[in-house]
Order: C-alpha cells, then sequence, then structure tokens
C-alpha cells in the first residue's frame, strides 16, 4: 500500500509543480526516521542480559580459607588435613597443598600407595595409567606416591617416583614424596588403618576433602576400588 501510494504522490508532483510541497518530500524514508532506533535499545536490552547471564568470576565461590574444619584421618570416611606435599606436576617441581585443590575444577584426588620392595605394585599403577583419561574427563587427578619399602617409608628422590609413574604409563598427575609429619604412613600407627597392604589406592572428593573410596580387604585377600564409578560418582555430584 505504501509502495502505491509513493507511486501516486510521484505522479501528482510531476503533474502539478510546487504543489504538495510536503508531500513530495522523500516518502521512501523509514516512518522512525529522526526517532531513536527501537533495535538500538533491544540490543542494549540483550547485551545488558549477556552481562547478567555471565555468572560468578572464575575464583567465587568457595576458598582456602572455607577448608573443611577437623578432626582430620587419613582413613575411609576420614576429612584429610591440609597438608602440602613435595610434588612433580608437568614436569615442574612444586607442592601439592590440598587447601588450594580444595573447591576448584578438580573434584577427586585418585591416591595410588605403593613401594619398590612389593611385586604387585606396578601391574596397579599401570592399570591406573591406562584409566588416566577416564579420571580426567570426570575432572579428577592421580597423585602417586612411591617408598622405598614398605616398613620405613622412606621418601625417594622426587625424579625417582616420577620415573617410575611414567614407566608404568602415567601421562601425568601429582608425583609426590610424603609430608615431613608422614600424614600418610603414620596413619598405620592409629587405628582404624588407612591401609595394610601395598599398592592401595583411595579417592577423595575435593568439595569436603572426605576420603569416600579406598581399596579394601587385606593382604591376603585385597580388593580394588572401582576407581571409574567412585571418580563419575563424585563428578555427578558436583554442581
Amino acid at each position: 500500500m505504501r509502495r502505491h501510494l509513493n507511486r501516486l504522490l510521484a505522479l501528482l508532483c510531476f503533474f502539478i509543480p510546487g504543489s504538495f510541497a510536503i508531500a513530495c518530500d522523500d516518502t521512501s524514508a523509514s516512518p522512525d526516521s529522526g526517532t531513536p532506533d527501537a533495535d538500538a535499545d533491544t540490543d542494549a536490552d540483550t547485551d545488558a542480559d549477556a552481562g547478567s547471564d555471565a555468572g560468578p568470576d572464575a575464583g567465587a565461590g568457595c576458598t582456602e580459607l572455607d577448608y573443611p574444619p577437623g578432626p582430620y584421618a587419613w582413613f575411609l570416611d576420614g576429612v584429610v588435613g591440609d597438608t602440602a606435599f613435595p610434588a612433580i606436576f608437568d614436569g615442574e617441581v612444586t607442592q601439592l597443598v590440598l587447601s588450594e585443590i580444595f573447591c576448584t575444577e578438580i573434584e577427586s584426588l585418585v591416591f595410588a600407595l605403593g613401594a619398590d620392595t612389593r611385586s604387585a605394585c606396578p601391574a596397579r599403577f599401570e592399570q591406573l595409567g591406562d584409566l588416566e583419561e577416564i579420571i580426567h574427563d570426570a575432572h579428577g587427578e592421580l597423585v602417586g606416591l612411591y617408598w622405598e619399602e614398605m616398613v620405613e617409608y622412606a621418601n625417594q628422590p622426587l625424579e625417582d617416583v616420577s620415573a617410575h609413574l611414567d614407566a608404568y604409563g602415567w601421562g601425568g598427575g601429582y608425583r609426590i614424596q610424603e609430608d615431613a609429619a608422614q600424614s600418610i604412613s603414620s596413619t598405620l600407627d592409629s587405628p582404624p588403618y588407612l591401609f595394610e597392604y601395598l599398592p592401595f589406592v583411595f579417592i577423595v572428593d575435593t568439595s569436603t576433602m572426605a576420603i569416600v573410596a579406598s581399596d579394601s580387604g587385606d593382604a591376603m585377600n585385597p580388593i580394588s576400588v572401582d576407581v571409574v564409578a567412585a571418580v563419575q560418582a563424585i563428578d555427578a555430584d558436583h554442581p
């Protein structure tokens, strides 16, 4: 209809020069010309909405200061204390500080304990190396501790621990020594024991810092924890 009116006005202007001066102005312009662009307001609203939907900052949420209070215990269902383990990670010498892992994108820590003097350790560590990608997909991380022997639980040099785990097919993970207080092995001195044999695997849920799953049984009849089921259950429970 608008197009037909424009043509009619153009004909009138042609046959009656000087007439309809107002009508002969450019009628092809949008009727909204000279008024604020409504679309601009809409775009601005959309941008504002996008900002409001961006969610909290990456650093928001729980912090190191929110680390669960004690009592602490390194056994099943116990909350592990804020410990700093000497470590190698991604080829760099560093520390595994549990309060720095608490409430991060790492949702679970799969601890594997072994020693040179235990013949069953290599096969178990190789199994965990095969599961590493699945563990990462569930936002978990491997932690390997390899003592020289299972009597005094003497630490090996970090480089030796890392070499063991490389040989067992670990592509990443934290390669740690026990801390000076021997937080893990000293659990043997106070029941309920964390472990009675090696190799031994247990899993920490980093939202609570509790050991939520572990190997069980005894040295004569060890029962391996289902690592995949445990880390996937933790991942499903995390927001």
